[in-house]
């Protein structure tokens, strides 16, 4: 979004780096802003990852993380979850648990303060995702697009998606 947006026209250039959050690639003191954007509940090592996310910062530099909240507090992939346990199995339902689980503030300031962060805040803020439709929300949404299903489980899945939403 930010190489489309800035097309050469903005006075700041965008250096793009990639690497591990618990290697990165830049020298410790260096960045002012660190943001974590529904990607800390992946990370095989949290605490290493924030340790790193750490060292880059400047002195009163800050880090901002977004994780998902309970997985029973996010309608549709509550719903989905429960699809995918009734067409796949619970092992494949289970994949859904991984993104919600880092929804706890108190363990995120925990986390945040063993990896050396002094003042912490940690807040639930809830919001809405809107699709343009349940099949939108199941194919798009990164559900079923890289799983390989036939057309019967995939009307089947939407099915039940849908009658889980209704309310």
């Amino acid at each position: 979004v930010a190489r489309r947006q800035d097309g050469g026209n903005r006075a700041a250039a965008i250096e793009w780096r990639e690497g591990s959050a618990d290697a990165l690639p830049l020298e410790s003191r260096s960045i002012d802003v660190v943001v974590c954007q529904f990607g800390m509940m992946f990370f095989t090592d949290r605490l290493a990852a924030l340790k790193e996310m750490r060292r880059v910062l400047t002195d009163g530099g800050r880090i901002v993380l977004v994780t998902w909240g309970p997985l029973d507090k996010c309608l549709g992939n509550a719903a989905m979850a429960r699809a995918w346990g009734k067409h796949f199995g619970r092992e494949q339902a289970a994949k859904f648990q991984v993104p919600h689980s880092l929804d706890d503030p108190k363990e995120i300031r925990r986390l945040m303060r063993d990896a050396g962060f002094g003042k912490v805040r940690a807040r639930i803020e809830a919001g809405w995702a809107h699709f343009a439709s349940v099949q939108a929300l199941a194919c798009s949404y990164g559900a079923l697009s890289g799983l390989e299903t036939d057309t019967l489980t995939r009307d089947a899945i939407i099915a039940d998606v849908t009658q889980s939403l209704k309310a």
